[in-house]
């Protein structure tokens, strides 16, 4: 399996550092980051970034466990994660989302894999997961106004409607680009299952929050992935801030659909599954922007990671727990 090439940053020793392990439906993330100031609203100076692409939500999606070789995979990724977090002197925090969720032996398996590693594994609820994207990308939301923040992952899509920083509504929409790419056949994908995909999403759209927001925010992969295509990213490549319109993603998924992701990624410089999962993220993207007639969005760095940390900081015992739970 492949990875991203980690990102070195530098370090304040000075600061709490906590090291945030995202066992996604898509891929294993680790952000290791110092917390400068107040936890909710301050900063987090980033030290290192990196992770492995497994498609752990594919599996369960067609098995509907997570598979011997699958657990092995995480396993490996966890343990040299953990070992680079050791190392940074940070205190470790790690979380599996939808596809843990999902699995009918996610709960067996996460267990195993906490012994391995010997850190607790926490598997997130929907709602707190939204939470913790949120709080991950609130410092960067404008202050006021009526906004939808969207962190569409590989199993599952959550969809905030905020009050400038402040939630007025949130779910969790059961899909997701690793989640949607399972009925996806050839490459590029057939038109056909490309329609189909279309129907299954517009199924879930009765779940968004009701609302009028103003302005479109938006996190997770297939939100950054898009900077790296040419179609968005020959305009300021990998970063952040960056408005996409819906015209653009029209043009993204045309792209999509008329080559094979090898040569998107040999162009692009993306790993080719990661390609392949933009053609669905992309549907879902358009698809919430239309629901509530809106043109455009702004991608986002930060995410889940950054929410787990600022969590953290504020409380390390209870971080991942629903509002109103004690930690057992």
């Amino acid at each position: 399996m492949k990875g991203t090439r980690s990102r070195p940053w530098r370090s304040t020793p000075s600061a709490p550092r906590f090291a945030a392990i995202d066992i996604g439906s898509d891929t294993v993330h680790l952000l290791i980051a110092d917390v400068i100031g107040q936890p909710a609203g301050g900063t987090l100076q980033p030290v290192h970034s990196e992770s492995e692409l497994l498609e752990l939500g594919r599996v369960v999606d067609r098995r509907g466990r997570i598979t011997a070789a699958a657990e092995a995979d995480v396993g490996r990724t966890l343990t040299r994660m953990v070992h680079r977090a050791h190392k940074s002197g940070a205190t470790i925090l790690v979380a599996a989302t939808e596809a843990s969720r999902r699995a009918a032996n996610g709960q067996a398996v996460l267990a195993r894999l906490a012994s391995r590693i010997n850190v607790p594994i926490r598997l997130l609820s929907p709602a707190r997961e939204a939470e913790l994207g949120f709080a991950g990308v609130r410092p960067g939301l404008p202050a006021r106004g009526d906004l939808i923040v969207i962190d569409s992952g590989g199993a599952s899509t959550e969809a905030t409607l905020t009050t400038g920083r402040t939630i007025a509504s949130a779910v969790s929409l059961p899909v997701g680009a690793a989640l949607l790419a399972g009925g996806l056949t050839g490459d590029p994908p057939a038109p056909i299952d490309w329609a189909l995909t279309s129907v299954r999403i517009g199924a879930t759209l009765g779940g968004l929050p009701d609302g009028h927001p103003r302005r479109a925010f938006a996190t997770g992969g297939t939100a950054h992935g898009l900077l790296a295509m040419n179609a968005i990213g020959r305009r300021q490549k990998h970063a952040m801030g960056v408005d996409v319109t819906l015209a653009e993603l029209e043009r993204t998924a045309a792209a999509l659909l008329a080559r094979p992701s090898a040569r998107i990624g040999a162009e692009t410089g993306i790993d080719p599954g990661r390609v392949a999962l933009l053609a669905p993220g992309v549907l879902i993207l358009a698809a919430i922007l239309r629901h509530y007639g809106l043109v455009d969005f702004q991608v986002l760095a930060a995410g889940v990671r950054e929410g787990m940390i600022r969590a953290a900081a504020a409380d390390v015992d209870g971080w991942w727990l629903d509002p109103g739970a004690s930690p057992t």
